[in-house]
């Protein structure tokens, strides 16, 4: 490279960081950013919308999910907790009573189960045990919409699982 090409190159950029830095000043006063103030520099397109978790309906179906939520080979009351599913679907609000034992029916429709959101809970290992024809931890419940309730039980144990909390 030629010392004028050097010297044209170095200029070049010079103007281009002049510019940037002008532009950046211009957009701050125009705006006039407060302090702490934060403003979106880029959004997510509209063609691809961002996935947001959705409630499943509150019709129930034919399955009913029912068991409880042990720690340490205990039950635990009153805990609260919700279900989680394919395609970011959720149920509502699931609290145990005060023996740990809950029941969730199902809405009609196919769905994955992914497993248990503990709310409001330290951050811990999470067990699910379904009735022993169940092979694999993750699902596929298809539910009717019969009058006539189909139940299926499942144990979560929260916590390092020993042999005492079967």
């Amino acid at each position: 490279m030629s010392q004028l090409s050097k010297v044209a190159m170095r200029v070049l950029l010079g103007l281009i960081a002049s510019v940037v830095v002008i532009l950046g000043a211009v957009f701050v006063v125009s705006y006039q950013l407060q302090p702490g103030e934060q403003i979106t520099l880029f959004q997510f397109s509209k063609s691809q919308p961002r996935q947001t978790t959705q409630i499943l309906p509150t019709e129930g179906g034919d399955l009913k999910l029912t068991g409880e939520v042990r720690k340490a080979g205990r039950p635990i009351p009153n805990i609260t907790f919700v279900f989680l599913f394919q395609d970011y679907h959720r149920s509502n609000n699931i609290v145990t009573d005060s023996d740990g034992r809950f029941e969730y029916q199902l809405p009609p429709g196919e769905w994955r189960f992914l497993g248990p959101l503990i709310i409001g809970a330290e951050p811990e290992e999470v067990t699910v045990l379904f009735n022993p024809e169940i092979k694999t931890p993750t699902p596929t419940f298809l539910v009717g919409a019969s009058a006539v309730p189909r139940t299926l039980g499942l144990i979560i144990l929260l916590g390092t699982v020993g042999a005492n909390d079967l």
